[in-house]
């Protein structure tokens, strides 16, 4: 495999080795670990498709029926209890799928990396958002004051209570960053002056009809 680094006057081309069992360990520890967790938990007539779980990485997921039913035009459905956890990869493990693959390109990105952002970190900023909106509705007179808006922010401070607890011991992917990056070896192999390619495609740029005749610059003899 190959990468090509553009720098500011170079195109600079790499062979590219991977250490794809240490990628794949890494893979697995980095969603296990530095992933935000959210825990959903709701009653629906209805359970989650497969496609939903190929699509989502669904955790700890259970169903009980509640005994309700549901009148769904002149159909008596079931009302099920759904809950589960929801693990929202980081960034970075779809650069690693990628290099998985095969795809070089994304060595670039992961040189820019910088999304280390701890997941509980993230449930405190909102939950510092969600204070501030509260505390806004709270100053105002009380005959401007929604009940609806006071209601939802209250059910959105509970639900970042349940995302601090269940994210208490998540990590930032700065923890695995480096270990990362080490099973990527690039060995230069070749590199080219990006003025030496303009005028290549300048000369790819002569005027010429079709393969094997000359550009009209050029006469016959």
């Amino acid at each position: 495999m190959f990468y090509i680094e553009e720098t500011d006057n170079e195109l600079v081309k790499y062979e590219v080795e991977l250490d794809i069992e240490k990628l794949s360990s890494l893979k697995v520890e980095i969603i296990d670990n530095c992933s935000k967790i959210s825990h959903h938990c709701y009653e629906s007539d209805y359970r989650l498709t497969y496609n939903f779980f190929q699509n989502h990485d669904i955790r700890n997921y259970h169903f009980t029926e509640t005994g309700k039913k549901k009148d769904y035009f002149e159909e008596l459905r079931n009302i099920y209890k759904i809950e589960y956890d929801e693990y929202e990869h980081p960034l970075i493990v779809g650069y690693i799928d990628s290099l998985l693959k095969g795809e070089t390109s994304v060595i670039s990105s992961l040189k820019s990396y910088s999304s280390f952002t701890n997941p509980l970190e993230k449930a405190r900023i909102s939950e510092n958002e969600a204070k501030s909106t509260l505390i806004k509705y709270l100053n105002k007179p009380l005959e401007e004051i929604k009940v609806e808006s006071l209601t939802q922010s209250i059910h959105t401070l509970s639900r970042l209570k349940e995302d601090i607890i269940i994210n208490q011991n998540q990590k930032s992917v700065a923890v695995y960053y480096d270990d990362v990056m080490k099973c990527i070896t690039l060995t230069e192999v070749d590199r080219i002056d990006k003025d030496a390619i303009r005028k290549v495609e300048e000369f790819k740029g002569a005027s010429y009809t079709k393969k094997g005749s000359l550009p009209n610059s050029v006469s016959r003899q």
